[in-house]
């Protein structure tokens, strides 16, 4: 039987009052008072969430809730990979990023991986954190790293995000040969960035 602190981290109650929010409300709206409540809640409890993380190699660790303890061990798990093997990226990723954020509030979201750079916050989707490998983790990390080291004025014009993409899954792919048993990653990773220059062929020339 669910104690009373599984009732409360059951974040189930609150993605079917999103659902009906998105739903219901344009996006514009949702937008303009969703990024006032993120920057208020920032703004009021970000001290408190630092405090109240576990701090490791350098990041901030807003993992709670239901099946924390897994989501820590996995995202721990992917940043030592950067460490041993991608440690420029790892500095890449710090001098961007304060905290790493799961949370499956954001379940219902679906990008798998958000950088808010502007606060310093890295969001990870749950499933993504739950479903695939320490090597894949450490691998979007690593395209995300490459993504924010480019920065936001090379992405601004059409051009320049699909240089940064295809930059971004070359960096992925090179990694991927370096982590070990990785193969299958390998493959796919190649086939990924083969199918972008074929859909972007400006990205290869």
């Amino acid at each position: 039987m669910p104690s009373d602190t599984d009732s409360r981290d059951d974040p189930r109650a609150t993605w079917r009052w999103l659902k009906i929010i998105i739903r219901t409300t344009p996006y514009w709206l949702r937008h303009l008072v969703g990024g006032i409540a993120f920057w208020i809640t920032l703004r009021l409890y970000r001290a408190s969430f630092d405090k109240n993380s576990p701090e490791y190699r350098q990041f901030h660790l807003w993992i709670h809730g239901t099946n924390a303890e897994l989501y820590r061990d996995r995202v721990k798990a992917a940043l030592d990979l950067l460490a041993v093997h991608a440690p420029t990226h790892i500095r890449w990723l710090r001098s961007h990023i304060d905290a790493l954020v799961v949370n499956q509030l954001f379940m219902i979201v679906r990008s798998m991986i958000v950088a808010e750079d502007r606060h310093r916050l890295l969001v990870l989707h749950p499933y993504m954190v739950w479903k695939v490998s320490a090597e894949q983790l450490a691998l979007y990390l690593i395209g995300e790293a490459t993504r924010l080291r480019l920065g936001g004025g090379f992405t601004r014009c059409r051009a320049g995000e699909i240089r940064a993409v295809r930059r971004e899954y070359q960096e992925m792919v090179a990694y991927a040969r370096v982590f070990p048993d990785s193969e299958a990653l390998v493959a796919h990773w190649e086939k990924r960035l083969a199918g972008y220059n074929a859909q972007f062929p400006e990205a290869a020339a």
